[in-house]
């Protein structure tokens, strides 16, 4: 499992705080701000999902957001990056194990003052074609599983958003998905449905009308197709 490298590519790009590497767009209304509580405890519930299933590697967006997730325990980090640099271990040992580190780092975090945690701020960065479509597949499924979900279930809808975003390259669509998702009032429910709109027409992209986004009208079969490949 030799993507240590991807994995960095991709925790560089969910933790950019240089403006000067960022895609120019610097006001405030573009940053976000990573929770990492909310985030360990996603990563937990996702891993123990991956957990018996027949993954033969560990995508490089899930792996990025690990190494996220711990970027306040340098020891804890380093030994994330070990499990997912070397193929000494399997994919059920390396989901195991980063199960054991995202617990222990969200208890420490829990039991220390929030005062001292270290705000990460996160700004856009410019992304390779192959980069934003890796981005732009996990939301994909991730979106789908969130809104298929029979409990309805929108803790980590937060997390989703942001990778969202992340991975949205034109700024048609990055303006579309804000509009949609991150300065909609309306419920969780409603702005994921429209947001995997925008997601589903960059995926396979298409002109957006000026003056109304017009969701594309692939089928989400396709899509899925897509990503599995």
């Amino acid at each position: 499992m030799k993507q240590s490298a991807r994995a960095k590519k991709v925790q560089r790009k969910l933790t950019s705080t240089d403006p000067a590497e960022s895609s120019g767009v610097t006001d405030q209304g573009s940053r976000h701000y990573i929770e990492d509580t909310l985030l360990l405890k996603f990563l937990i519930a996702r891993y123990s999902e991956m957990l018996g299933t027949d993954e033969q590697r560990l995508d490089p967006v899930w792996a990025g957001l690990g190494m996220v997730a711990l970027h306040q325990n340098v020891e804890m980090e380093s030994a994330f990056n070990i499990l997912i640099s070397t193929d000494s271990f399997t994919v059920e040992e390396v989901l195991r194990s980063s199960i054991d580190l995202f617990l222990a780092e969200l208890d420490r975090l829990e039991k220390v003052d929030t005062t001292d945690w270290l705000e990460r701020r996160v700004e856009r960065r410019s992304l390779t074609p192959r980069t934003a479509r890796k981005f732009l597949f996990w939301s994909w499924r991730e979106g789908r599983k969130m809104s298929l979900t029979t409990d309805r279930d929108f803790r980590f809808y937060s997390i989703w958003e942001l990778v969202s975003w992340l991975g949205l390259t034109s700024d048609e669509y990055i303006k579309e998905f804000e509009e949609k998702c991150r300065s909609s009032k309306l419920p969780k429910e409603k702005r994921l449905e429209e947001g995997l709109e925008v997601i589903k027409a960059a995926i396979f992209p298409r002109r957006i009308d000026n003056t109304s986004f017009q969701p594309l009208k692939t089928s989400t079969t396709q899509i899925d197709m897509e990503t599995n490949k």
